[in-house]
């Protein structure tokens, strides 16, 4: 279950990336801030993803003790 889960993540992860990128394009000049980069959207998901990741798991946990 687990390495599935991660390898099947990984175009999850760089299809979310592009997203933020572009929504960040779309954004910015509205709010008059430059754009943002792949490799700095990267690491804005990277961390969107620890903060997420914690709080699916334990509510995943939640929901499975109580079944």
């Amino acid at each position: 279950m687990g390495i599935a889960l991660i390898m099947g993540a990984i175009p999850g992860f760089f299809i979310a990336t592009w997203f933020v990128m572009i929504l960040w394009g779309n954004i910015s000049p509205q709010l008059g801030i430059d754009t943002i980069s792949y490799w700095t959207s990267t690491l804005v998901t990277i961390a969107i993803w620890l903060g997420v990741a914690p709080l699916l798991a334990s509510s995943f946990k939640k929901a499975v003790s109580k079944s």
